[in-house]
């Protein structure tokens, strides 16, 4: 299957498909999602609960632990920018709830998109974990030369 729609979950994410030569593809970032400088001009389909301009870390510290405490969520999906996004590939992660989206919302992702994508997770934990993941989206992408020509370390 080409991938013609791509949501990004995940900043670093983002960058990746920036580096892989996709970001025509990309139609939703994160509230995150600041580099490069003109992802910032995607569509968000995931913000923080939290505003945390002028809080201290502390402070925000206090707040994340308070919602997870509570059972509630950190981020919010924007629905409409998800469903005009139409993604038939969503990226995320499942390694921690506080730094990006996470199971919630690619949960929720799922149930109001009418055509459901491709889900791909990238949980890396160690250099090669890192190596081999970002070869799997150069796969998932048909973007192989891509990662090749970027890859200095392999």
């Amino acid at each position: 299957m080409t991938i013609k729609r791509i949501v990004s979950f995940l900043p670093s994410a983002t960058e990746l498909l920036y580096e892989l030569g996709v970001q025509d593809k990309l139609y939703g970032v994160t509230h995150e999602c600041k580099y490069p400088p003109n992802a910032t001009s995607k569509p968000q389909v995931i913000d923080s609960v939290i505003h945390s301009d002028g809080l201290t870390s502390k402070e925000i510290d206090t707040m994340t632990c308070q919602l997870l405490n509570d059972g509630k969520d950190i981020f919010v999906l924007n629905e409409k920018n998800l469903k005009d996004a139409n993604p038939d590939l969503i990226i995320s992660q499942e390694t921690c709830e506080v730094c990006a989206a996470h199971t919630n919302q690619v949960n929720k992702a799922l149930k109001v998109l009418q055509k459901k994508p491709i889900l791909h997770s990238m949980n890396p934990h160690n250099l090669d974990e890192i190596i081999n993941s970002v070869k799997e989206l150069g796969r998932i992408l048909e973007k192989e030369s891509n990662v090749k020509k970027n890859n200095r370390c392999a």
